[in-house]
């Protein structure tokens, strides 16, 4: 069952890592699935000891911590083994989504409402070595939002985030 980011931001405390997925889809039938866990970073007033300046809550990633698959990178499977027919017929099959054919993106969820976690909230990409900004809103328990599409040559793509599980991290 997945969250809505009121509730991420009622429970969530500084450091805890919320499990994400992230769709997109545009007109051009390349869709992208991201999925992984992003940190959650408290707002700081500035006064903290060490080098914080002032800054509102956000979710980070890693390029570790967060996969991206496109519908555009196919992998051969073999049917061999399929009921389809004798173990000695070979049938490739072009899957998309090919998990040999990822990318690592880094990621970043914020509000730009500087005084609280609120709407409007920009989703920002850093993929292919190009940053894309997507405005978002909320949507039932999702976000969603049209921008820069992250693969391709059409002007836009839908973006649907979705948040489905909340954890500390040992030690926190």
């Amino acid at each position: 069952m997945g969250m809505s980011i009121k509730k991420v931001l009622n429970e969530a405390r500084d450091g805890d890592k919320v499990q994400v997925t992230i769709v997109t889809n545009q007109n051009d039938g390349i869709a992208s699935y991201t999925v992984g866990t992003m940190k959650f970073k408290s707002r700081s007033t500035g006064l903290e000891p060490g080098p914080q300046p002032f800054h509102s809550q956000y979710f980070t990633s890693t390029p570790e911590s967060l996969t991206t698959y496109f519908s555009d990178r196919f992998i051969d499977i073999n049917a061999a083994n399929s009921h389809s027919g004798p173990p000695s017929i070979h049938v490739p099959l072009n899957q998309p989504f090919s998990i040999n054919a990822t990318e690592h993106p880094e990621i970043t969820l914020s509000s730009t409402n500087i005084l609280s976690f609120g709407l409007p909230l920009s989703l920002t990409i850093n993929i292919f070595g190009h940053k894309h900004v997507i405005h978002l809103q909320e949507m039932g328990d999702v976000l969603v939002g049209e921008g820069q599409i992250l693969w391709g040559n059409v002007p836009n793509a839908v973006y649907i985030v979705a948040f489905t599980k909340l954890s500390t991290p040992k030690g926190l």
